[in-house]
């Protein structure tokens, strides 16, 4: 069976704090690791190490101050890490991770990402929600959580396809999954075909669909966690998320792992 031997917890910001350190707590213990936790300076006080005791995790943080910057110490960080959890990104709160941020982090990271979002209630993860393409960072998500997948009680893989598209059967996705020891129902899901000018009119419309499926799934299956490939494609010397993508890190309700 596989572990994320090397857990590593990256706060920056006060907001949903309890529960994403719980989280980062639970995640190691499942895998008989240990969280690291790297945190802003600003954070340093009796709260947080209340937090950090609380939710069981008693070593000392590794402090980030103000000159340093919080991405580039996460991207090193990643390369010594098989696993780093984060609160889902949020652009309102100066001292969070933002979008832009997580976008770069995703690309860059050497390791799988879990975004947390800040209402979410640490559980162990039994249940969980793949959503599969037949593409590598689709892949690449799938092998990066396969300590997690083989761990839970159910495990659902979904692809959704327009009407009328071809799709890969999932045989051989669910015989891979089956020979790293993870039973999973795997499903084909056909999408509506929009018109032409609602494509005109909202360029995300089909990405952002497929995004809000996932979501909706995940809260039919009570999921614990939705796994999926980090998208994005490079645009004026910088790094753009996906439409599914940015979906989910913007509307998650439950921890998503990604990986690109």
């Amino acid at each position: 069976m596989n572990s994320y031997h090397s857990v590593l917890a990256y706060a920056g910001t006060n907001q949903g704090l309890p529960g994403f350190l719980s989280w980062a707590s639970v995640i190691g213990a499942s895998q008989g690791a240990v969280p690291r936790v790297l945190a802003s300076e600003a954070l340093r006080g009796r709260a947080f190490e209340e937090g950090l005791h609380g939710a069981g995790l008693s070593a000392e943080p590794a402090w980030l101050d103000s000159r340093t910057d919080a991405l580039v110490a996460l991207i090193s960080a990643s390369r010594f890490s098989d696993l780093v959890v984060l609160s889902q990104p949020d652009d309102e709160d100066p001292a969070a991770l933002s979008q832009r941020h997580a976008t770069t982090l995703i690309v860059a990271a050497s390791c799988p990402l879990l975004f947390v979002p800040p209402a979410s209630q640490a559980r162990e993860v039994t249940r969980i929600l793949v959503g599969w393409s037949d593409t590598r960072e689709s892949a690449r998500a799938l092998h990066d959580a396969l300590p997690l997948l083989q761990r839970a009680q159910a495990v659902q893989a979904c692809q959704f396809v327009h009407d009328g598209a071809q799709a890969r059967p999932l045989a051989e996705l669910e015989g891979y999954l089956h020979m790293q020891g993870v039973k999973a129902q795997c499903a084909i899901e056909r999408l509506r075909e929009i018109t032409f000018d609602q494509r005109m009119l909202t360029p995300t419309v089909v990405d952002a669909s497929i995004a809000e499926l996932l979501l909706s799934h995940a809260a039919e299956m009570d999921a614990d966690l939705v796994v999926t490939g980090g998208y994005g494609h490079a645009r004026l010397h910088e790094w753009v998320l996906g439409g599914v993508t940015r979906t989910m890190l913007t509307s998650m309700t439950v921890p998503v792992l990604m990986s690109h």
